[in-house]
């Protein structure tokens, strides 16, 4: 999920050191601090919830995946997009460091479900009234709006507070 945990405190320790702490009471900074504080707060329920989230939106994308990389086999054969899904369905978890691990696998899917999403929209032409070509792009659909529900959990929680 992004942005990630280490992003969040590169963005923390940037504003702090850049925009805060040279006029900690002027304006600009007590602004960038209510930032930094709802940064925080979704860093806190990044490391609450990150885990399951993935693991749970991986499960699915990898559902949504295999669909999309099947249908583009049949019907794109030797496309870069299929090649793509294929090497992102084929990634494992790395036992030693597994959290690190599947957020990269996690992104790698996104990436390949991005070029799938762009080559079948380029292929809407000519196959556009095909039955299985739209039960993949409404299956694409539909995880995508999953998806953005499971993020929402990262999100609220950190940013309905105060503003700057």
């Amino acid at each position: 999920m992004r942005p990630t945990p280490e992003e969040v405190l590169n963005s923390i320790s940037y504003t702090f050191d850049e925009l805060i702490r040279p006029d900690p009471a002027g304006p600009l900074a007590i602004s960038y601090s209510l930032t930094v504080s709802n940064m925080l707060r979704q860093l806190m329920l990044t490391m609450k919830h990150e885990e399951r989230a993935i693991h749970e939106d991986g499960a699915e994308l990898r559902g949504v995946l295999r669909q999309a990389y099947g249908w583009l086999r049949a019907n794109d054969a030797g496309g870069e997009a299929a090649a793509k899904l294929g090497t992102a369905l084929a990634l494992e978890t790395d036992p030693v460091t597994p959290a690190h691990s599947s957020r990269d696998n996690w992104r790698a899917l996104r990436g390949a479900l991005e070029a799938a999403i762009k080559r079948m929209q380029a292929l809407r032409g000519s196959h556009g009234d095909s039955a299985d070509y739209r039960a993949v792009r409404q299956a694409m659909r539909d995880y995508l709006d999953g998806s953005l529900d499971r993020e929402k959990i990262l999100i609220d929680g950190a940013f309905t507070l105060a503003r700057r």
